[in-house]
This record gives C-alpha cells, structure tokens and sequence, in this order.
C-alpha cells in the first residue's frame, strides 16, 4: 500500500502559527528554528517584541532574549532602529528590569542584546541605531537606577562572581547612559534614581575582590576587568554628585565672601552636597537591619574617597584651599550614619570614613575635637563604652587635638582604670564586645596596630605616645608630665601591666628636643624632692601618698635621663647625680619588703632598681675620672659593694630562686636588681686602679653570690655585663655557662622562642674574645663541648625523633653557632681538635625541616676550624672521615646541596693544604697516598654504579683532592698516588660527559627542569678539575670512546644553546639564573679543555651564543677565559682559522663577538704573519677602525678601542703606514661628530700612543695630526652663537678631558727624545730639530685657541688645564722662528691679538722658566 505523503508547512504558515502553541517555550523553540532568514528575522523580531512588551513572562524568560538576539543579529541598522522606535524597546527593557527580586531578572541575557546594539551603532551607516539608543535624561537616569539595581541582585545571587561578570553585567547600563540626550538636571536625575545603587555596586565589587585567580596571566586579566568596573562607577559617582557638588559649594562660598557673608543661608544651591545625598540618606534608612552594617561601612568610606578623589592636592596650597570641601563632604556622608535622634548606627562607619580622611586629605582640629566629644564616649563612666579605635583613629589623623589639656586629662583618666579592668587577657576583639557588627566582620581591626599584637601595646603606641609628641613639637612637655605623673599614682595595680611604666624608650629622645637645660633642671629637682620626700613604707595593703609620689619620682626620672646625652647636661647634672644615688640607695628596702613574693605586695615599687642601676652609670665614670687617688675609687667600689642595697638585691634574688610560682613582674624586678649588683662587680673590677686588693676580693666574692643565687631562667646580667664570668672563679663560671646551656637546651620547640640564653652566651663569647679572657674562653668552648657530645649521642637522637621533638636539632646548631663566634686564634689547638672530632661524629639525620642548616652550620665550622694547622685532629689522621662526610651530608633541595658542595671543597682545600705543606713527614705522605686510593676506591665504585645520583658531595672531594694533588704535590709523590696510574680514570670521564650529554636533550624546559639536578654541576666541576694528562693515560680505543662522546657533547651543547630563549615566568627565570646558565658556561669550558677537532671558529660561535646565553659578569668572563687558554694551548695555524670568522662579520658585531676577537688578537705573534698570504691585517684594522667610527652600540664601540689600543701597545706587526693614517682620520671625524664628548678621553688616549710609539713614522704627517688636535680643542668650548635648533647639544667637559689634550698637546709639540745614530753628529741635538719641524704646525693650534677662547664658553678649571700644552706650543714656535709669534700675530684680527697678547706675557713670566 502507497504511503500518505504529509505536505511540509510553509515557513510563512509557521510563523502565522506561532500563537497556536500551547506555551511560550514551544513557540520560542520553533521561533529558533524559523529564525534563518532576515525575512523570516524581521517577522519574528515583531512578533517577539509585541510579546515582550505585553507579558512579564515573556520578559522574564531567558530564552526570549537569547531568541530576540538571535534575530537582531540577521537585520539591517534601519530596520532594527524602526523596529525599536515602534515597539518601546526602552520601555520594555526598563519593565524587565523592575522586576520582583525573586522573579529573577534574565540580566545577562539582557546585557548580550544591549551591548549587540551599542556595537551596532558605533558602525557609519547605523546612525538611526545610535538615535534609538539616545533616550533622554529622565529615561536614561531611570534606566540605569533599574540597570544598577538589578545587576546587584544578580551579583548577590551569584556568590562566586568575578571580576569580569560584575564588569560585563555593569558596561551596557553605563554606554546607554553616556548616549543621552542632555539635560539641564540630569545631576539631579542621576542622584535620585542612581546613586544609592551605584554605593551598594561598590560594596558588592569590594567583596568579590578577594576571589582572584591563581595563575599570573588570569590574575592579570582578572585585575583589569575589576579596575575597569570601580572606575565605571566612581566615574559616574564623580561626575555627576561631587563635582557638581564641589563646583556649587566653591560657588556659594565665592559668593559669600563677596558679599561678606558668612553663611550662604536659605540661597543654598542645589547641588549642594547635603541635597545630592538625600536619596542615599534615605535608602540607608530604609535598609534592613541586616544589611547596615556591610551599605554602611563599606558605601561611605568608598563614596568619601571618590569624592575626595575629585580634588586636586599635589600640593599645600591645593590642600588647603579644599579643606572646606573635605569638611562638608565629610559631614554629608558622616549625616548618613545617624538615626533620626543623631546618634551613630555604627561606629565602624566612622573609624573607616577617618581612615580614608586619612590617606587623602585631612579634617580641622574643631571637626575632630566635636567627634571625640560627641561619639567616643571618653567621659563616660562605662569604660566599656569607650570608642578607642575611634580615638586612636583621630589620634592618628591629628594628635594636636589632645594637647588640650582638659581632654587628655579626661582621656588618660579613662585609659588608666581601663587598664585594671581588663588587665593582661584582652584580644583584639574585646574592644568591641558590645557591638554585634564586628563580629560579623573577620577583617576590621583598629589601627594603628593592624598587625595584631598585645591591646596594651597599641594603648602606648596608638595613644599616648602620638599625644607626647604632639605636647613636644609644642614645645610642651611639661605639661604632658604633669598630666603622665597624675596617672602614676593611680597605677599601683601590681597585677598589671601600665602603659605609664613603659614610655622610657619613646619618652628619651624627645627631651633634649623640647626642654631647654634649665627646664630639664627644673624638672630633675622637682622629682628628686618626690623622691627623696618619700615616706616609710607601712605593712598594710593600703600605699601612702608618699610611697605613690616616690613611685611616679622614680619612673619619670627613669625616663628623663635616658634621654640626656649632650655632655653639657650630662655635666650640670652630675653634682646633682650623687645625692639621688644616695636617696634611691637608702630607699632599696622599700623596692622590696620581705613580703611574699606571689601576694599582690610582691614588690611595692617596681622601677627602683633600673633607676639605680641608671644613676650609678651616668655618675661615676665622670667621677672617677676627676680622681687623682686610685685608692679613693677602691675605697668607694668597697663602701658600696658591703652597702645594704646590694645586700637587698642579693636577698630578693634567693627569694626568687625559691619561689618557682614567683610572679613573672617578681623575676622582672629580680632581674632589675642583679643588674644593678652586675654593674657594679663589672665596673670596680675592670677599673685599672681596682684589679687587685680588697676591691677586686669584694667584687669577685659578690659576683659569685650574684651568680649562685640569680634565677636560672633570666640571663639578662649576662647580657647587659658580659665580662661579670671573668671575675668569678672556674667552678662558677662552668656552673653559669652550664645553666645557660641547659636554658638552650630545654627551650620548647625551637631556639628562637627563647632567644636570651643564646644570646648571653654569645655576649659572653665576644667579649671573652675582645677581652682576652682565655679562662673564659677555654671554660665556654668545655661545656659547650661536653653538652654536645651529649647531644651527639645516638640514644638521645633516636628518642628524640621517637618523641616527634626537634629540640635536639635546633640545640646543636645553636651551640656550634656560639663555638663560630670564638675566632679560630682564641682556641688551642687542643680546643679546636676536640671541636673538630665532636662535629664530625655528630650524626645528620633529615627528619627535620631544619637539617640543611644544620648540615651547613657544621660544615662552615670544620671549615673555619680547619683555617689552623690541626695536626692530629680527626680530618688530618683518618682519610675515611671525608668520604663519611661526604656520603652522609645531602639535601632534598638543589640549592642547598651546592652550598654543601662549596663547603666540602673548601673543607678539603684546607685539609689537603696543610698535608701538602708537609709531605716530607711520613705520617703526611701516608695520608696523601691513602687519600688518593680513597679517591681511585670511589671512581672504581662510581663506574661500577654508572649513576651520580647522591654523589654530589664525593665529587667535591674527588675533585678538590685530585687538582690539588696535580698542582702542588712533588713528582717523587706523585709516582706512588694510586688514581694516576688508574685506567678508570677516563672511563670515570667519559661516564660523566656521557650523562650530562644524555641530559642535554628535549626542549628548553625540559632542560630548564634538569638543570636543578643535584648531582649535575658537582659532575661538571669535577670533570674541569681533572688533568688532562691523567685522562689521556689510558687505551686508544678508550680514547677514541673519550673523543665521540666529547664530540656528541659538543654538537648537544651547540644545539641546545643555538635555539632562541622563550620567555620565562619569574620561577624559570630564578632556576634559569641560579642553575642553568653557570652549567652551560661549564660545559663550554669542558668543550674548550678536551675538544681535539681543531675546529676554532666553531668555538668562537659557540663562545658568543654562549655569553649571550649567560650575561652575568663571572659567567661572561669564565667564558672568555675559557677561549683565552684554548687559543693558548693552540698552535698558529688554528688561531689563524678565526680571521675569516672575524673579518666576515663586519655589520653584525655584537659585545661578545668583539670581546672574542679581542682575546683572539691578543694571542698573536709576529710568527702569524708568516702563515697567511692575504693582507689581513689591513683588512683587520679597518674593520675595528668602522666599528670605532659607525656603531651605534656603545658597548661595542668601546671595546673596538681596546682592540685598537691592544694593537697600538703590543701587536705593532699588525699596524702598517697605511693604517696609522687610517686611524688618524678616523679620530678626526670621531672628533667633529655627537659622540666626540662621550669618547673624548679614548681618542686621546689613541692618538697619545700614536704619538708616543710611532712618532718617527708620523714624519710628513703632521698634517693628519694638526687635524686632530684642534677638533679635540673645539669640544672643550660651547660657541655662543650657535643656532638654537641645533639638534646635538653636547654635556659641559670636564678638566680631566682638558688635561688629556694638554698631556697630547705637549706630546707632540716635545717629541720624545730619539735614539741617537752613531754616524750622527753629538753636537746636534736632534730633539730641537724635531720640535722645531713641529713649531711649523703649532701655530695654527695657538690661532684655533686664541678664536675659541673668544667666540666660546666652558665651565671653569679647563683653560687652565689647557695652560701646559698652549705653553708647549708656543715653545715650539719660538724654537722654529724667534718672529713666528709675530708672524701669528700678524695673522689676527684684533680680538684674537688680544688674547694671543695676554697668553703670550703668561708663558713669558712664567712658562720659560726651566729651572729645579
């Protein structure tokens, strides 16, 4: 049966039937399909625009902006425009927009079709687009507030938006907006339907700005789309709120001042700024309450600096004169963060916007005061109310705002009680326990500590430091310690730490700034009288009125004498020294009353003995030296050493030994207190009148209680007196030292947690070593010793890597740290061989991160202990503990095996040096020759292997044993040294360039990537370090083996180094640098010892790629080097190979070519020119002469002049006739060019060697050189009638250049004297002859001087350097002809005479004298 064959619809009757299905995204789909044609496109765009603009679920739906940008895309401009025009595409697009947040606006669909458009229009014939697309202000302003709003809710609704999105959502609103039509209150427009959007679009921007990506090229990218999108918006913010609102604010307050008014009353513009705000004043109180704390924050700070942005303050002036504005702008926005009773919605806010006040622009002293009094809460009662980060923000801002005295009083009399409260256990945080906001808001911290750190530091660094130095740069000071000594009374809280005790280092350099000396004496009386007033000290809790002024005497005055240096105050206060010395001592038993030391009376005044120690080492260094007596200074260290303060201290250090849960401020006043006994032990006993006698026996017998009784944990006596051990006996300075290395040793975790131990006993060792204290010494190095062969003990090891604790590591590097401070010639050799055998036999093991340190730190101090002959040390007797070394030090990182690496070759250096210097002995020879089956051992074991993995260290010491041995041991040793008769030596050879050849292979970052193998330039090293005399004793067919793969090598590295570099990231470029470019420079240099093919100018090539590849200094020259010594060891034929190579690259010359060929005619003997028969040389000379003359590198051009000088000076076989007036030439037309004055002291220097060397070839070419002289001569001078448009102005010479001309100048007017012919007449002297053949030219010298010197300037000091060689001249016109000056004369118009007249009478008076 026939099928029924259905006819296929008509697109037409399809279209028609559109409306027929049963929803829209069925007609939508089959609108798709239709949508071929610009027929068909025409027909859909109608239909689909009527539905868009009749039903919200067409709007709204995704799929119908897809599909209408499907169409668009298939019509003509003119049809689009009129579709558009007809359908309200504005007013439909706007209806979308307005949507319910919870409908969905389709946005980016949206935005695809709108930026279509906008590209439409930018073409010439879619000019109609363009006017669509224009709308007028009110519907533009409207549109962007709907754009604005709706592309912050689908931002918010996408939470991992980025950058790009936000900016590709937000560029369509903003081009529709820049294509209106103007209107005369579009500001207004834009105010009202925009701005509060545009704020919460900063804030929604700001928060996606953390989410980057991770790689550099899209991080890039990444950032400009997010720097595009926030200048998008504040562009917008900036023209249409605040500058309008600046231009109207200057307006109004132009008009008043010329009206003489002070206000601008009800005439208030209005685009004022107060009136430009309202909109956002509004939508911040219609916010929720959820949503207030991140608008406002973050809307407010960003909308100031934008606008503070707008004004201009480069500098004083433009600062000052836009103060106003940042007062008004300031107080629009703050008017923003108020409720309707005027108080803050949240202080954060506030804290931001002065923030941002802060890095623009700054705010009256009045404006800040009325903040502090209106929103800081500082006379509260509630100290938990008060806003300090607040406070400290406008201290930051201006600190002259408290040196009101009434507000600072009220400010530090909340700081101190706050103190109390809180004590020593705030966090950041606790600052804001009331305020909910910032607990939602991780990264608000309060400056200016935004590191972090202890709340009562930043209430020191952040308060009141900043207010004391705006009371000193008042020059106020004293005001500010009236106000710090009311607070001292009220910090007697033990419990606690106070900021008013802790000004001392930031009180001191600001006192010999703002007070003059008799106020500073002034001020010292006052606080002795407090002092010195102070009444006994009673045994209840309750402290007197005198015990609190004795309490704030004490600290301020701490405070006032450390900032006393000048000598003049130092001696005005010395007589008033003493007494005080003498109060504070009979006032020590106060410091401490016996009391237990864990009660809250532990110490009643805490900074009494740092005072004391203060005093006594102001006053008594002057003291003593008024003296004449000794005994008198004696007697004095016996009176105070048996006084009752320093038995005190002595009492309160046993109480503190005792008391284990002593409180920690307790330990600190002990410390304070053995100071104090410290410097006095220190100073009597060191004094050279008081070594001996009953002062040195009082001063050794304290410092030993001292000693025995101070508290393990606290070392600061030993830091602050280290010479104190000197003094005691030798159990208690091993006793002391013990103790500190146990607070080394059982520091948690790592050393540095603790650092003061370590550092006491570094202390310790400098001065041992400054002093010359050998006990000391020998005491320290002995239990330092005996702590590590503890440590180094296998048992204790393994327990400690059981336990998981690096204690032990980080123990042993810190002791070898402290035996590397003692020079290697303050220890015995006994010391430094128990030194040197404990550190090899500690074991390395490579469970920690720290190990490569400590493998280093180990290393460097067998090193620098091996500097010293060390005879029977375990290095010189036991060849093994070498390779033993060597096996077990390696690192994971690349970098820090080749440390090692240079470390074990300086170790070996050292070892094999002092064997060496004693290989007569037999004990010497012995080991030599076991070092050197060692070294045979280890090649034979590495053949066996064929790998060099973990071999990095054995190859340092093959290397450094074998070329030292080469080099410096006698032949007679050398027949017995096992490794030279060993055939494995090539084979060692050839294994070595075979692996580095296998590894030259794939593309440039696979070579990069095996460039960091460890083993790789150990390999290379080694390989350069073996004589070629030992690898050639061996087989031919090893040799021939030796030869491919050396030829394989070369034609690897000539590949690999041929290929252009890539561009690296800033990694490649670091291991590029670090470990690639020094392996390739050692390849070449392995290329040019062992290449045998004779093949120069493949070298040569190789050379230049080479130094192009690596451009550093050292690889450049190890480079040139290596070239220097293969042309050396080369005969003349193959040197000769290079001319063509040279001569043949005349317009490609780089630096490396040139430096190349420098090296090359270096080696050059006269011998050269016997072996080739083209003229060569000639061809040569020009070639450097052209690169002298034309090239525009500077580089090259100075390194042609080398070469031209090299050939001048030494390789004189080269320069024939020809030549010499070739150069000439060429320095005549160097020196009439631009370039003269950049190479002016070159062109003298080649025409002086001329001059000098070839003069008698110069004969009947004088011509040549009166040439050059004068155009030297006429860089000296600037001519004054120059034309201004000329191009080249040269830099002012300098007297040295002019001493130049002067020294060719004479050169060639006082010809050298010449040799004297024996058939030559002995009455003739031939020097005159050839002075006066001179005097024929000179006289065209002295006519170009005397013309210069009128119609030209120099700078000063060049005329009379030219003194010499004008005098010269004229000597050589005289000798010629006694009327040649005449003559000259004759020749000169009269202003020249005049010039000729006055430097003639100068050498007449005093040129022609030639006298001793």
């Amino acid at each position: 049966m026939d099928a029924t064959v259905q006819p296929v619809p008509r697109s037409l009757d399809r279209l028609k039937a559109l409306d027929s299905l049963p929803d829209l995204a069925s007609q939508l789909k089959e609108a798709k399909q239709l949508c071929t044609h610009p027929s068909k496109a025409d027909m859909i765009a109608k239909w689909l625009l009527e539905r868009l603009k009749s039903g919200e679920e067409a709007r709204l739906s995704p799929e119908a902006w897809e599909t209408l940008h499907l169409t668009v895309r298939l019509l003509s401009p003119e049809r689009l425009a009129s579709l558009m025009a007809t359908h309200d595409f504005f007013g439909t697009t706007k209806a979308s927009l307005e949507a319910a947040e919870e409908a969905g606006v389709p946005l980016s669909e949206i935005a695809i079709v709108l930026a279509f458009l906008l590209e439409v229009s930018k073409r010439p014939d879619a000019a109609h687009v363009k006017a669509v697309l224009s709308a007028p202000a009110p519907l533009a302003a409207s549109f962007l507030g709907a754009w604005l709003r709706s592309s912050r809710q689908s931002v918010t609704i996408l939470e991992n938006g980025s950058q790009q999105t936000l900016y590709s959502l937000l560029a369509p609103g903003v081009e529709i907006w820049h294509l209106r039509k103007h209107f005369e209150g579009e500001n207004e427009l834009f105010a009202k339907h925009c701005l509060k959007f545009a704020a919460s679009f900063l804030r929604e921007k700001d928060a996606t700005r953390d989410q980057s990506p991770s790689t550099r090229k899209r991080k890039l990218g990444h950032e400009a789309e997010g720097q595009g999108c926030r200048r998008a918006i504040e562009s917008l913010l900036a023209r249409h709120i605040f500058l309008p609102a600046r231009l109207a604010f200057f307006r109004a307050q132009s008009e008043s001042e010329s009206s003489n008014l002070r206000q601008v009353g009800s005439q208030k513009p209005s685009y004022m700024i107060e009136h430009m705000l309202e909109p956002l004043q509004t939508f911040f109180a219609q916010l929720r309450e959820d949503e207030l704390h991140s608008s406002v924050t973050l809307s407010l700070s960003q909308l100031l600096e934008v606008a503070l942005r707008c004004a201009p303050r480069s500098n004083p002036r433009q600062r000052m004169k836009e103060r106003p504005w940042n007062e008004a702008v300031f107080e629009a926005l703050h008017s923003c963060n108020k409720d309707s009773n005027g108080a803050l919605i949240h202080r954060s806010a506030l804290v931001e916007m002065l923030s941002v006040i802060g890095q623009h622009a700054s705010l009256s002293k009045d404006t800040l005061t009325s903040i502090i009094d209106t929103h800081s809460n500082i006379a509260s009662l509630d100290r938990g109310s008060i806003d300090w980060p607040l406070i400290a923000q406008v201290i930051e801002l201006d600190s002259d705002v408290f040196t009101d005295y009434q507000l600072a009083e009220v400010l530090f009399s909340s700081l101190t009680p706050t103190m109390v409260q809180r004590g020593d256990h705030l966090s950041r945080r606790d600052v804001y326990t009331r305020d909910s906001d910032l607990i939602s808001d991780p990264g608000y911290d309060w400056r200016p500590d935004a590191t972090g750190g202890p709340l009562q530091l930043r209430w020191k660094d952040g308060i009141v430091v900043p207010i004391m130095k705006a009371f000193a740069k008042r020059r106020d000071l004293e005001t500010f310690i009236g106000l710090w000594k009311k607070q001292l009374p009220n910090d007697t809280h033990n419990e606690i730490w106070s900021v008013w005790t802790k000004l001392d280092q930031s009180f001191g350099p600001l006192v010999e700034q703002s007070l003059t000396g008799s106020q500073i004496m002034q001020l010292f009386d006052s606080l002795y009288s407090d002092v010195a007033d102070a009444s006994p000290l009673s045994q209840t809790e309750e402290i007197p009125l005198g015990q609190r002024r004795l309490h704030a005497g004490i600290v301020i005055l701490s405070a006032v004498l450390s900032g006393i240096r000048s000598d003049a105050l130092l001696d005005d206060l010395h007589g008033r020294l003493g007494p005080l010395f003498a109060e504070l001592r009979r006032l020590s038993d106060q410091f401490h009353d016996g009391v237990e030391l864990t009660g809250p009376m532990a110490s009643k005044e805490r900074c009494g003995w740092s005072l004391t120690t203060k005093v006594f080492e102001m006053r008594f260094p002057l003291w003593a030296a008024q003296q004449s007596n000794p005994s008198t200074i004696s007697d004095q260290g016996v009176s105070l050493l048996e006084d009752s303060s320093v038995r005190t201290a002595l009492e309160i250090s046993r109480s503190i030994r005792t008391v284990p849960e002593a409180l920690v401020r307790s330990k600190k006043i002990a410390s304070d207190a053995d100071c104090y006994i410290g410097s006095l032990c220190s100073y009597f006993y060191l004094h050279q009148h008081s070594q001996h006698g009953e002062c040195a026996a009082i001063c050794a017998e304290t410092a030993t209680k001292l000693l025995r009784s101070m508290d393990p944990s606290s070392f600061e006596v030993l830091l602050r007196y280290p010479r104190i051990p000197v003094i005691v006996d030798g159990d208690t300075r091993r006793n002391v030292l013990s103790s500190c290395i146990q607070a080394v040793a059982t520091s948690t975790g790592s050393v540095s947690q603790d650092p003061s131990a370590l550092v006491a006993l570094k202390a310790v060792a400098i001065s041992a070593v400054t002093e010359s204290q050998t006990e000391v010494i020998a005491d320290l190095v002995q239990v330092l010793l005996s702590r590590l062969e503890r440590d180094g003990s296998s048992e204790d090891r393994i327990r400690s890597v059981h336990t998981g604790a690096d204690t032990v590591v980080c123990v042993e590097q810190a002791l070898l740290d402290i035996i590397s401070v003692i020079p290697t010639h303050s220890l015995s050799r006994a010391q430094r061989e128990a030194v040197i055998e404990i550190t090899c036999r500690l074991q390395c093991g490579f469970e920690s991160e720290q190990e490569p340190e400590v493998q280093r730190g180990r290393l460097a101090l067998l090193v620098k202990m091996m500097e010293l002959p060390n005879a029977t040390s375990t290095l010189s007797t036991n060849p093994a503990e070498l390779w033993s070394l060597a096996r077990s030090t390696n690192a994971d990182d690349a970098a820090e095996e080749l440390k090692n690496v240079k470390l074990f070759e300086a170790l070996v250096k050292l070892v094999l040096g002092h064997l060496l210097s004693t290989q007569d002995q037999d004990r010497s020879r012995a080991m030599l020759i076991e070092l050197s089956g060692d070294v045979k051992d280890q090649i034979d074991l590495i053949c066996v292997q064929r790998q060099l993995d973990g071999c990095s260290c054995t190859l340092a010491v093959i290397k450094s044993i074998v070329g030292q041995l080469e080099t410096e041991a006698r032949e007679d040793l050398k027949s017995q040294l096992a490794h030279r008769n060993s055939a494995a030596m090539k084979e060692f050879a050839a294994l070595c360039f075979g692996l580095v050849t296998e590894q030259m292979v794939g593309d440039y970052q696979d070579v990069l990537t095996v460039a960091r193998t460890k083993w790789l330039q150990p390999a290379l090293h080694t390989l350069l370090e073996l004589p070629e005399v030992l690898v050639q004793h061996s087989s031919a067919e090893t040799d021939a083996s030796l030869e491919n793969t050396i030829e394989l090598f070369l034609s690897r590295l000539e590949d690999f180094i041929s290929r252009d570099q890539p561009a690296l990231d800033e990694e490649g470029t670091r291991v590029e640098q670090t470990y690639l470019t020094p392996a390739i420079v050692s390849c070449y240099e392995l290329v040019c010892k062992y290449d045998k093919s004779r093949d120069a100018p493949r070298l040569a090539r190789i050379a230049a790629r080479t130094m192009e590849f690596a451009p550093q200094p050292t690889e450049r020259a190890a480079t040139l080097t290596a070239f220097e010594r293969y042309l050396n060891k080369s005969d003349i034929q193959t040197r000769l190979q290079l001319v063509g190579h040279f001569l043949s690259r005349t317009t490609s010359f780089q630096s490396s070519v040139i430096s190349l060929l420098e090296i090359w005619i270096a080696s050059l003997d006269k011998n050269a020119m016997e072996y080739r028969a083209e003229p060569w040389p000639g061809a040569l000379i020009s070639m450097l002469l052209l690169l002298f003359m034309d090239n525009p590198n500077f580089v090259v051009t100075k390194k042609a002049i080398d070469c031209i000088l090299l050939v001048l000076r030494q390789k004189s076989f080269l320069m024939n006739q020809h030549g010499i007036e070739a150069t000439l030439a060429a320095c005549v037309s160097l020196s009439r060019s631009d370039r003269a004055n950049t190479l002016y002291v070159d062109i003298c220097s080649i025409v002086s060697v001329l001059l000098l060397q070839y003069h008698s070839r110069l004969q009947g070419r004088f011509h040549l050189v009166i040439k050059v002289i004068p155009a030297l001569m006429s860089c000296l001078f600037h001519k004054s009638n120059a034309p201004a448009s000329s191009e080249f102005k040269p830099t002012p010479p300098t007297a040295k250049a002019a001493q130049q001309l002067a020294r060719l100048l004479t050169l060639f007017c006082e010809p050298p004297q010449p040799r004297r012919q024996s058939n030559g007449n002995a009455l003739v002297d031939e020097s005159r002859k050839q002075q006066a053949r001179v005097g024929q030219y000179a006289q065209y010298v002295l006519h170009h001087y005397c013309s210069l010197v009128l119609v030209g300037t120099t700078v000063d000091g060049i005329r009379e350097a030219l003194t010499p060689g004008v005098w010269s001249a004229i000597e050589a016109i005289e000798i010629n002809d006694a009327e040649g000056i005449k003559s000259l004369s004759a020749a000169m118009n009269n202003s020249e005479r005049a010039v000729l007249r006055d430097v003639y009478g100068d050498w007449r008076r005093f040129g022609t004298w030639r006298g001793e």
